[in-house]
């Protein structure tokens, strides 16, 4: 089409016989961080992420599970230009609109242009279960689900426009990996 883009397939690892975990932690914030070139300062940011995999048997060398949980929270800011009314516009406007009116904040980046940053927080949390089991040496058959949420507090210039977004996805796999020689896998 018009747009560039990839198709991948990850594999999440089959279980062992022995249990086995992770903990980890990433952080990220403007002590840290460097600055851009172009800017005078560091912009605000503060992001963490934080998970664990477990994984192990259900029954010896026939079933195992693997599970995953993953949470990513960032506070940053953006920058954001927006049309304002210009000062003789302001002055003109009925008293019954003034509330409306006095809502937009005041020109800063030309007659009727206001500039400035806004904080941009997210959340996104990730959950991830598999189950495998071997039904003979051939033949092996595995279901995972996959859920992610994100939620992010939307702020505008014009604070009456501030708003809170969710969004969430899911994903279930049924698989069957069967070996019909040493060349030949389905």
């Amino acid at each position: 089409g018009r747009a560039t883009g990839s198709i991948s397939n990850l594999i999440t690892r089959r279980g062992t016989n022995e249990l086995h975990g992770t903990l980890y932690t990433f952080i990220q914030n403007s002590t840290l961080n460097a600055r851009n070139t172009a800017q005078l300062e560091k912009p605000p940011l503060t992001s963490y992420t934080s998970g664990m995999t477990l994984g192990g048997p259900v029954r010896k060398d026939r079933t195992f599970f693997f599970m995953g949980f993953e949470i990513t929270a960032r506070d940053g800011s953006a920058s954001s230009v927006i049309q304002t009314l210009t000062e003789t516009q302001r002055a003109n406007v009925v008293p019954w609109l003034r509330p409306i009116a006095d809502l937009f904040p005041a020109a800063n980046a030309g007659p009727n242009l206001s500039s400035g940053t806004v904080p941009t927080p997210r959340t996104f949390r990730q959950w991830l279960g598999k189950l495998d089991h071997t039904l003979n040496s051939d033949h092996r058959i595995g279901f995972k689900y996959n859920y992610s949420k994100q939620q992010g507090n939307n702020f505008n210039r014009v604070p009456a426009l501030d708003f809170n977004s969710y969004n969430g996805n899911q994903m279930s796999v049924l698989n069957l990996d069967s070996t019909f020689g040493p060349r030949s896998l389905n």
